[in-house]
């Protein structure tokens, strides 16, 4: 669930930014169904995630939840709510993906990076930023650290999935190199520094697994 929850995040997130960005006409119907795609898997694994945590956190089995009581003490948690905000997010979302003629317009730009940079935090607050300290300095870390891979990896995808419409576009594909590069630089130095935090220092880099 949580390998889906973030291929469909990276690649709403990512293949929006192309869209918005690097687009300089109007995007084909296939590059419109793999952003409904992305989006798709981002809601349902969100939503399956949200049900499934209750048993995971109880030792109980997963078919238990059907239980509304795990649901209820789930959103008495941090994983809840972000989740939830999450999903309340994608909803949003959807309205945006619907209105894509309006993408060059100042205010759709506007909701899609507030609401891509929302989304984004709300996988940050419940990952291992949160329990990691300076807490402010490590969730901005990571949240700059997904953008950052969703601009690289998603936009990708959707290049991937739709070649005959985005490889004409030579404005389209100088756009993509100069971000992807830009984001690559960012995906190293946040994760090297988010790293360092996790580890204490480079001392435990090779003693741990992790490191």
């Amino acid at each position: 669930l949580r390998f889906v929850m973030f291929a469909g995040v990276l690649a709403l997130i990512g293949g929006v930014g192309l869209v918005v960005f690097g687009a300089k006409r109007s995007p084909s119907i296939r590059t419109r169904m793999s952003l409904w795609g992305a989006w798709t898997f981002a809601i349902v694994s969100s939503i399956e995630a949200l049900f499934a945590y209750g048993p995971h956190a109880s030792g109980v089995k997963v078919y238990n939840f059907t239980d509304l009581s795990l649901l209820g003490d789930t959103m008495t948690t941090m994983y809840g709510q972000a989740t939830l905000l999450r999903i309340s997010l994608l909803l949003g979302f959807s309205l945006l993906l619907m209105k894509m003629e309006f993408r060059n317009k100042r205010l759709w730009r506007l909701s899609a990076i507030g609401a891509s940079v929302a989304i984004a935090a709300t996988l940050s607050a419940v990952g291992h930023p949160s329990g990691q300290s300076p807490v402010a300095f490590s969730f901005s870390l990571d949240v700059l650290h997904i953008l950052a891979v969703s601009l690289w990896i998603g936009a990708l995808f959707l290049i991937t999935i739709d070649r005959k419409y985005w490889l004409q576009s030579t404005q389209s594909m100088l756009w993509f190199s100069r971000i992807a590069g830009y984001s690559v630089a960012v995906i190293a130095v946040t994760g090297v520094a988010q790293t360092m935090l996790l580890m204490n220092g480079p001392r435990n880099l090779f003693v741990l697994d992790y490191g």
